[in-house]
């Protein structure tokens, strides 16, 4: 951590910190399991890797770059869920290096880069699985590489000796890196813009600035119709124009229909510490923003590390701003913006030797970052060597997984029993976002395209009843649902049912019981997992018509973050 004394520690030892997190916290990182977001792309790019087409087989309310990163590493790695988690790990790698090189060009002291760069690796193996393998994570490589370009290209529009030629040529490259972004998600157009407003204001120059915007454009506009000639190419043009028009304003309302205070407050509990530096990193950022205005003179030196500053300080409120505005309220989207806050707050308090209480403060952070974290917890670390011997088997991610949704020693004895009782190709349903494991696991195409199948019909009420009319003709022999999905604790999930022939633990609620999918039979139950027999496939359809119940709220899907262990 930087600032612990006042005297400037050197970067070795930051650099040996990290290779010690590494040693101990890496191979228990790469055997968590995935979570099921990142299961549910995998599914796509083995489809689409299979001759299947995007958007077409699989409704999917996001833009394909993150399936083609899926489909890229799956290719060069293959399928288990530890090359997923190193290419993860890879990618934030690679974000801290263009930090560091960012941070070490913009005049920041090696060992305080060192140093923030060894909490940001903490920072995010102490994530729980559900944090890791997202596309927020991966939109930080590009957002920071980016923003890295827009600090040089300030400094060519001021000067005079730079030609439009040039100026040109690397808004292009800076906009070939947004856009590449923008494909895995576009929300990162957001930060990207008020990195440039920020360098417009700063230039004022109405003729370079036209420049570096147009070549930003032309750059970004290449990639954009580089992806829109795959997906042309491969059939998912019109799927994919279908699920923009049709089905991706439904999701955008829903999100803002779901958005609660209490779920924000939930989401800085479980980032805690890291979230608590939300708050003071305003205070480096109205710092940093006014200064390049307020002062304009001194060397080139000092006049580059005011403007890395200053454009840290608009990416992280453009992030804010849209995380806490246009997203859904998940943990893994608020994730860049706690890294960048204390990124902010490291580099304001590090360059801040004269403030007495810096040392106790830092002291206290590093306590409770060290507290705070399930990486040090004894159970975990006694699973470290079964890592190497056994990689992600079931009983070590059951003794890993910090989200207990769903429970991986149920999960695979539902997968045994459907694979006795001949699973095969759209014969097997599975409710509930938790457990499309079974489709890649037992190598099963899904029955509808409706995957995640508890989501939409909650996201996209209005489409409820064509969604189940579709369930309904697919005609799945078996629905899977899991009880964790619920809302039920572990420990109510798993309980066994008031007697023999009840396969419902007592908390369920009577009411639940008379509603799809809970008032199919249970054919076998495994532990918190339930395989109701479907056929005849209207028979569960038909008495609920259009409606659907989310035990126990209705019309929202569950939040995987409710079943997890900090």
């Amino acid at each position: 951590m930087p600032g612990l004394t006042s005297r400037e520690p050197r970067p070795w030892a930051a650099w040996t910190a990290l290779v010690l997190t590494l040693v101990v916290a890496g191979p228990l990182f790469v055997c968590l399991p995935l979570t099921n977001d990142a299961e549910y792309y995998d599914l796509q790019a083995t489809n689409v890797l299979q001759g299947g087409v995007l958007y077409r087989d699989m409704l999917e309310p996001n833009l394909p770059g993150v399936v083609w990163l899926h489909m890229l590493v799956r290719t060069v790695g293959g399928f288990r869920s530890e090359v997923l988690r190193i290419a993860d790990l890879a990618i934030w790698g690679a974000a801290m290096a263009l930090l560091y090189s960012w941070f070490k060009a913009g005049g920041v002291r090696p060992a305080l880069a060192a140093w923030t760069v060894a909490g940001c690796v903490w920072c995010y193996v102490s994530q729980t699985e559900w944090i890791h393998c997202q596309r927020d994570g991966w939109l930080l490589p590009w957002a920071i590489g980016g923003v890295w370009l827009r600090q040089r290209q300030i400094a060519r529009l001021l000067s005079d000796s730079a030609t439009a030629r040039s100026i040109a040529a690397w808004a292009f490259l800076e906009g070939t890196i947004w856009a590449c972004g923008f494909w895995i998600k576009p929300y990162i157009a957001i930060p990207g813009f008020a990195a440039w407003l920020l360098a417009a204001l700063l230039v004022r120059k109405p003729g370079r600035v036209l420049t570096d915007l147009v070549g930003l454009l032309v750059g970004g506009g290449i990639v954009g119709l580089a992806g829109i000639a795959w997906l042309a190419s491969t059939g998912a043009w019109e799927p994919f124009w279908s699920t923009v028009r049709e089905w991706n304003p439904l999701y955008f309302q829903a999100g803002r229909e779901h958005w609660r205070l209490v779920r924000l407050f939930g989401a800085a509990f479980r980032l805690a510490p890291w979230s608590l530096l939300v708050l003071p990193a305003f205070v480096p950022a109205v710092l940093w923003l006014t200064a390049p205005f307020r002062d304009r003179d001194g060397s080139p030196s000092h006049a580059a590390k005011r403007h890395l500053h200053a454009l840290l300080a608009a990416i992280w409120l453009g992030w804010l701003a849209q995380s806490l505005w246009l997203q859904h309220q998940f943990d893994y989207v608020y994730l860049p913006v706690v890294v960048l806050s204390f990124v902010m707050v490291a580099l304001w308090v590090g360059d801040w030797p004269a403030w007495p209480m810096r040392m106790p403060a830092s002291m206290v952070f590093l306590a409770l970052a060290l507290i705070g974290s399930p990486v040090l917890r004894p159970e975990r670390l006694a699973v470290w060597s079964r890592c190497w011997s056994e990689g992600s088997s079931t009983a070590v991610r059951q003794r890993l997984a910090l989200v207990h949704n769903p429970h991986w020693e149920d999960l695979r004895r539902a997968e045994q029993f459907l694979r006795e009782h001949g699973a095969h190709d759209r014969n097997v349903l599975c409710y509930h976002n938790s457990l499309v494991y079974l489709y890649r696991d037992l190598e099963l195409l899904p029955p509808t395209r409706y995957v995640y199948l508890e989501s939409h019909l909650a996201f996209f009420r209005n489409r409820r009843r064509s969604i189940l009319e579709e369930v309904r003709a697919a005609g799945a022999d078996y629905v899977v649902t899991d009880l964790l999905s619920t809302g039920l604790p572990a420990g109510q999930a798993r309980l066994p049912g008031r007697h023999k022939d009840d396969s419902f633990p007592p908390p369920f609620p009577d009411a639940a019981r008379r509603q799809y999918p809970w008032n199919l039979p249970v054919v076998f139950r495994a532990g918190s997992i339930l395989i109701h027999r479907a056929a005849p496939a209207a028979a569960g359809l038909a008495a609920n018509g259009d409606q659907h119940v989310t035990v126990p709220t209705a019309g929202q899907p569950a939040d995987p973050s409710q079943g997890t262990r900090r």
